[in-house]
């Protein structure tokens, strides 16, 4: 008997890619159901899925639910339609025909994995995505680099993260973890999710034989910085981390606030000081709707009915 398999595929503006991302699951040796969530695309990306893709179960929404609630879709029709397991696919990423196949068999041998992962390459240069290069690092996984220079591979390497690009979740995942916080918009919930996952017991694994391609646009550090969404996702996945106590989690964050805007005064760098004083007040704010968050996050399919 085959295991179901539901492919979730965020949408929006992504007519670039959509036909590669949906043609590669569909061309896959494992075959799957697709289902898209549109997030109010305005480039013409729902209307080429309904031409093009005629057996893709398609939700438009008139508004940008952003990526975790729009994949809690997915994830809830995953459940209520008893599938085993949800395939969750950025719009610009793509995988080789054997990709599922091999996630899947690694998932039924490793069942200890919530959330396992291909190897993201990156079709611009050819090699590994560069996000995707840090989390098999020895930083985050034990001995893939050497594995891979000896070419001497395991079928699973456990790390500490790995970004929601390519995810393939087990039903019991599901239905542990629940879906992504929505306390996340965009970025972040992914690394919330992780956490979520280890509170639960579940490993995050890569699996080297699964290849998918991930057509990424590599921001620079200044870029991130000086956006103050990002400052704020940064202090959410701090905060909303149940893996420690909510006062070891406000500790940490405002000691290391605090740190960082000393060192810029005492540096002169007056700007970047005022810069986080100002966030670190505005999340202050807001620690109120973190600590909801907490509370939802320690339930079993948290989010998914939201």
């Amino acid at each position: 008997m085959h295991s179901k398999v539901l492919a979730v595929v965020v949408a929006y503006n992504g007519i670039k890619w959509i036909e590669k991302c949906i043609g590669s699951v569909l061309s896959s040796t494992l075959p799957v159901d697709v289902l898209v969530v549109d997030n109010g695309s305005t480039d013409g990306t729902s209307q080429y899925i309904e031409s093009n893709f005629p057996s893709v179960r398609l939700i438009k929404s008139a508004t940008n639910l952003y990526f975790g609630r729009a994949n809690n879709i997915g994830l809830k029709i995953a459940l209520e339609e008893e599938y085993d397991y949800a395939f969750l696919l950025n719009q610009d990423a793509w995988v080789e025909e054997r990709c599922l196949e091999f996630l899947l068999n690694s998932s039924i041998k490793f069942p200890n994995y919530g959330i396992l992962s291909p190897v993201h390459l990156d079709p611009k240069t050819q090699k590994l995505e560069y996000h995707f290069s840090t989390y098999v690092s020895p930083a985050y996984c034990n001995n893939f680099i050497s594995d891979a220079f000896f070419k001497d591979l395991d079928e699973v390497y456990t790390t500490k993260f790995v970004n929601a690009a390519c995810w393939l979740l087990p039903l019991n995942c599901i239905k542990a973890v629940g879906g992504f916080n929505t306390l996340f918009l965009h970025y972040g919930e992914d690394e919330d999710y992780v956490n979520r996952a280890h509170f639960f017991g579940l490993e995050v694994g890569v699996v080297p034989k699964a290849i998918a391609w991930h057509d990424i646009t590599i921001k620079t550090w200044d870029q991130i910085y000086w956006n103050r969404n990002r400052q704020k996702i940064f202090a959410y996945i701090t905060l909303a981390n149940i893996n420690t106590s909510y006062k070891s989690a406000l500790l940490v964050y405002f000691k290391n606030t605090f740190d960082c805007i000393i060192t810029f005064l005492l540096t002169r760098k007056f700007k970047k000081a005022f810069y986080l004083s100002s966030i670190m007040f505005s999340l202050i704010k807001e620690l109120g709707i973190v600590k909801k968050a907490r509370n939802i996050s320690r339930k079993n399919q948290a989010y998914i009915y939201d």
